[in-house]
């Protein structure tokens, strides 16, 4: 992007142009010398010696206009780089009661459990929310902060890795997990604030009705995205026998889905339910489309400026034009 800084400048030109017209025409003035006889100075005076004097001028001209270019500030965008105000406020509230270890989803063709693949999903999602600062709360029997809002990402991965079952007693306290969720959100000032909260189970634990919670986050304007995972009917869950040796068994764990339609209905989010891997991921692709921040760019530029050159030419025409005037167009006074 070409740019010029000191348009005003040019305001210099006529002037500058005039002063050179003043100075040739006051230089063309001639003193009168008598010779009895000219045919000294026949071989000196030529019209072509006339034509390259009055070039002197042209010469004279292309400085003052090349000097006035250098100080209008012309310059050439390199490179653009933007400023973002801030964006959304996301808490990401997620189960790791021990119904997370079920292996009931797949990942590159292998069975993982719910937890992992929750994780890597939740890591796409995060990569999509550059504006956004992002915090974890991770629940069971109670919850806490895992991470709390953040711009860096890096720290928010970091962290989310961190999240393992039996991390925290074992249970699923929903409403504990949007308590601390919207603790950490309500003294902020994002543009809007939001929690997604992803859970396997139904509400056995806390002291804080999921209900209650919902309530609290609709009056300070928190909106809650709800997310039950877990594929239908019985599921492949790991134990341990005797002799340490992993087995599995099919086991059934209850998904309490009225409960969490009425918690994204009350503060005007929405229930998702995802039973395989890619259910889960659009469901996390529709949340980032549903929840864009509008957010301001300014543009600014990495600049090359370009009044070296024209000062660079006005300096050797000068070179050239003092020269000349010291040399083959010398006068004598």
């Amino acid at each position: 992007m070409f740019e010029i800084t000191h348009p005003w400048f040019f305001v210099l030109a006529p002037i500058l142009l005039a002063l050179v017209w003043i100075w040739y025409r006051e230089g063309s003035q001639y003193a009168e010398v008598k010779f009895s006889n000219t045919r000294a100075f026949k071989n000196i005076y030529s019209p072509a010696f006339e034509i390259f004097k009055k070039g002197m001028f042209l010469l004279k001209t292309s400085v003052v206009m090349l000097m006035v270019l250098g100080l209008v500030g012309m310059r050439w965008g390199l490179e653009e780089t933007k400023i973002h105000k801030e964006g959304i406020d996301i808490i990401l509230a997620v189960d790791v009661s021990t119904s997370m270890l079920a292996e009931d989803f797949q990942k590159n063709k292998k069975r993982v459990n719910r937890l992992e693949i929750a994780k890597s999903v939740i890591k796409d999602f995060i990569r999509e929310r550059a504006d956004d600062r992002i915090g974890i709360v991770v629940f069971a029997g109670r919850a806490y902060t895992l991470c709390p809002l953040t711009l860096d990402h890096d720290v928010t991965n970091t962290f989310l890795d961190r999240a393992e079952v039996g991390l925290i007693e074992d249970g699923t306290a929903i409403g504990s997990g949007l308590i601390s969720s919207i603790k950490r959100l309500k003294d902020k000032k994002g543009e809007s604030q939001i929690i997604v909260l992803l859970t396997d189970g139904i509400n056995n634990a806390g002291e804080v009705e999921p209900r209650k919670a919902a309530k609290i986050a609709k009056s300070l304007g928190i909106k809650v995205y709800t997310i039950g995972t877990g594929s239908m009917g019985p599921v492949p869950y790991p134990t341990r026998d005797p002799w340490g040796r992993t087995r599995y068994q099919n086991v059934i764990f209850e998904l309490n889905e009225e409960s969490l339609t009425e918690i994204a209905a009350i503060t005007g989010g929405q229930y998702f339910r995802a039973t395989n891997t890619k259910e889960l991921r659009n469901i996390y692709d529709e949340i980032d489309k549903m929840e864009k921040s509008k957010v301001e760019q300014n543009a600014f530029y990495n600049y090359r400026e370009l009044y070296v050159l024209p000062i660079s030419a006005a300096l050797v025409l000068m070179l050239l034009e003092n020269i000349l005037r010291a040399t083959r167009f010398r006068t004598v006074p």
